[in-house]
């Protein structure tokens, strides 16, 4: 396809009807044409043959008109071209801003999240899941057995008294809330058949579908499914999770009833290993989905966590739905 320029006899012809239709070079031609035209516009180096000098046979009318229709014919597609430049440019910020609000509209749901039904916050991960809760902006209704186990104070902390054992009495404490958060604690009891907190699952779940509450955030614990620890120490096998064997049992209870009875709630249950007394790190987060967070030789990466590390991957929850009706190990590196 020929190029504009090549209509003219040579280069001088192009530069005097530049000059004469007033026109600035590097507006209009293409860089590489206009390089060249400026240079020899700046520098004057022009052969015999093409030097432009005063005596030079001024153009006639006709050819004025020509040149100048050629120009504004260049002109016109040059503008084309920067329109559709311009159109495609403007297509493609449309393209990611319609990407950007799709995925607000999908994880808006969650990010909006601000009043949080605490269960168990007298508890020790509880009391550090209240208090991170607070410290990011969300509005803590806690529902205890004994209101005065919890001191913390602040504006926007609701303590009321609860009977975790009655769907009508949760009812109204769920009402108008976002989330139900759970760090429910119960005795160890050595002799006795069942601790109670399987028990306490179906009113929890109950008063939620009453109250129009979907999300679920609960705490579990490593190895609630038998012969999952098979891969830890002697000692831990044998004597301590001996110990807590019915806790376990009573916590995989809780477990199967959300993954086969709550397929209309959103529900994550989270499982930390052994926790210890102390506030949340900064240490990395490690998530496994299973019944402890395995390292590559399939051994489990730690004994013990932080509450405070518990409760932070618990409200990292709420930023998003990668382990909605889901349980997940985690622990810290």
């Amino acid at each position: 396809m020929a190029q504009f320029w090549d209509y003219f006899l040579d280069e001088s012809q192009v530069l005097q009807a530049l000059l004469q239709a007033k026109v600035e070079v590097g507006e209009i031609l293409p860089k590489t044409f206009a390089v060249k035209a400026f240079c020899e516009l700046k520098q004057v180096k022009t052969s015999p043959e093409t030097k432009i000098k005063d005596q030079d046979k001024v153009p006639s009318q006709t050819e004025k008109e020509k040149t100048e229709m050629r120009l504004e014919n260049v002109n016109s597609i040059l503008m084309r071209k920067a329109l559709e430049e311009e159109k495609a440019e403007l297509n493609e910020k449309i393209h990611k801003l319609a990407k950007g609000l799709k995925l607000k509209q999908q994880t808006s749901v969650w990010l909006k999240l601000k009043k949080l039904l605490m269960l168990g916050a007298t508890g020790q991960t509880g009391q550090f899941l209240v208090r991170q809760a607070l410290e990011q902006g969300h509005v803590v209704r806690a529902a205890v057995r004994t209101p005065s186990k919890l001191t913390i104070q602040h504006e926007s902390l609701t303590v009321v008294k609860a009977n975790i054992f009655s769907a009508n009495n949760l009812l109204g404490h769920f009402n108008e809330q976002d989330a139900i958060m759970s760090c429910l604690e119960f005795p160890i009891r050595l002799f006795s058949g069942v601790t109670s907190s399987a028990e306490s699952i179906k009113a929890i779940v109950a008063a939620m579908r009453q109250a129009q509450v979907t999300r679920i955030i609960t705490m579990s614990s490593w190895y609630t499914k038998p012969q999952t620890s098979h891969q830890d120490s002697w000692v831990l096998r044998w004597f301590f999770l001996l110990v807590i064997h019915k806790a376990l049992i009573n916590m995989h209870e809780i477990e199967n009833y959300l993954s086969k009875e709550c397929q209309d709630l959103n529900w994550t249950v989270v499982r930390p290993p052994g926790l210890l007394n102390a506030p949340k790190t900064d240490k990395e987060l490690l998530i496994h989905e299973g019944y402890y967070v395995p390292d590559p030789d399939e051994i489990p990466v730690a004994n013990s966590v932080a509450p405070g590390d518990a409760a932070r991957f618990m409200l990292s929850l709420l930023k998003g739905d990668p382990w909605i009706k889901k349980a997940v190990a985690m622990a810290t590196k």
